[in-house]
C-alpha cells in the first residue's frame, strides 16, 4: 500500500510503503481536499498539528486546460505522529536502523495511507459528476471529478477539472444601493460568493435567487413576494429590461432545483453550467440596476 509521511516540523514529505519511505525531491504539492456531499473516509474531524486529515497529492497540472491529476491520502487512525523508517540522505542527524542487509533512518511523521474512494465507484452511474474542494479557508477552489483510475499499485488516481473562475460577480457599490436593502443585499451576495467557492450547483442557484429576490422585492415594494411575481410587478410601463430577463432565467433555473418540478416537467438536473449562468445573470442584473461598481 502506498503511504505518505509529513514531518510537521520542517514540512519534509516522504513516500513509500508501510515498511519504508523515501524523501521526495522536489517536494510535491499537497492540498487539503473535501468531497462535497460525500462522507469522509477519515476518522479525524480536525487538522492534526496544522495538517488536514485528507490531502490531495498533485502529480500533474495543466494550466491551459485547468486539469490536474493526483492521489488522495487519509491520515491513519490511532496515535499521530508515528515512527517511520525512511531513506533521507539530507538528514544525517536522524538515528540509523538496520533493514535486512542495509541501513536506513527513522523519523517521526504524520502518517497517511491511500484513500480507497469507495464512494466514487461505479462512475458510469453518476447522475452528476462529483465535486471536490481543494485548499482551506478562506482560499478554496472547486473541481469536478472527470475520471477515477486505479494504478498498478491499486491506488485510485483522480483527474480533476477546474469549475468556476472566481471574480464572477461585480463589486457592489454600496453608495448606489438603496438604504432599505443595502445590508440584506450585501449579506445575500456574501452567501452567493461562499456557495460559489464551496457548494454544488443547486446551492449556487438558490443563493442567486435569494439575492435577486432582495433586489426585485424592493423594486416592487414587497420583499415577501415570489421572485417571478416581483419581476412582473417591478416593470415600468410594462417594459422588459435586461435585468428582468436575467431575473427570469434564475427563477426558471431555481424551479429546476426542485425534484418535484424535475419529475413534473421532465427537466434535467441542474449542472455546473447552469450555476455559472445563474451567477452571470445575477451580475447582469446588478450592473443593469447600477448597483455594481464600474469596471
Amino acid at each position: 500500500m502506498e503511504c505518505l509521511g509529513i514531518n510537521p516540523h520542517d514540512g519534509t514529505v516522504y513516500e513509500g510503503r508501510m515498511n519504508c519511505g523515501f524523501r521526495t525531491q522536489p517536494p510535491p504539492l499537497l492540498l487539503p481536499i473535501e468531497f462535497v456531499g460525500l462522507p469522509s473516509e477519515s476518522k479525524w474531524n480536525d487538522p492534526v498539528e496544522g495538517y488536514a486529515h485528507t490531502i490531495f497529492r498533485e502529480d500533474s497540472f495543466d494550466s491551459v486546460t485547468r486539469i490536474r491529476r493526483g492521489r488522495v491520502f487519509v491520515l491513519y487512525d490511532g496515535v499521530q505522529k508515528r515512527q517511520w523508517t525512511v531513506h533521507d540522505p539530507a538528514r544525517n542527524d536522524l538515528p540509523g536502523v538496520v533493514i535486512g542487509t542495509g541501513t536506513a533512518k527513522e523519523t517521526s511523521v504524520l502518517f497517511y495511507g491511500r484513500a480507497l474512494l469507495s464512494a466514487l465507484r461505479d462512475s458510469e452511474k453518476w447522475c452528476v459528476r462529483p465535486v471536490v474542494a481543494l485548499g482551506s479557508e478562506s482560499f478554496l477552489t472547486l473541481w469536478t471529478v472527470l475520471t477515477v483510475e486505479s494504478s498498478v499499485h491499486g491506488t485510485p488516481i483522480l483527474t480533476l477539472k477546474a469549475q468556476r473562475s472566481f471574480g464572477t460577480l461585480p463589486d457592489l457599490d454600496p453608495s448606489r444601493v438603496p438604504d432599505e436593502i443595502r445590508t440584506a443585499l450585501t449579506q445575500a451576495l456574501e452567501k452567493v460568493e461562499d456557495s460559489a467557492h464551496r457548494l454544488g450547483a443547486e446551492a449556487v442557484i438558490d443563493r442567486c435567487r435569494d439575492a435577486l429576490s432582495v433586489v426585485f422585492g424592493h423594486a416592487c415594494g414587497d420583499r415577501g413576494t415570489d421572485l417571478m411575481r416581483a419581476i412582473d410587478k417591478s416593470r415600468t410601463d410594462q417594459r422588459e429590461e435586461v435585468r428582468h430577463w436575467a431575473g427570469r432565467i434564475v427563477a426558471r433555473l431555481h424551479s429546476r432545483v426542485k425534484p418535484n418540478e424535475q419529475e413534473k416537467r421532465g427537466t434535467p438536473r441542474v449542472t455546473e453550467d447552469d450555476a455559472q449562468l445563474a451567477l452571470s445573470c445575477l451580475g447582469v442584473a446588478l450592473r443593469d440596476l447600477g448597483y455594481a461598481k464600474a469596471d
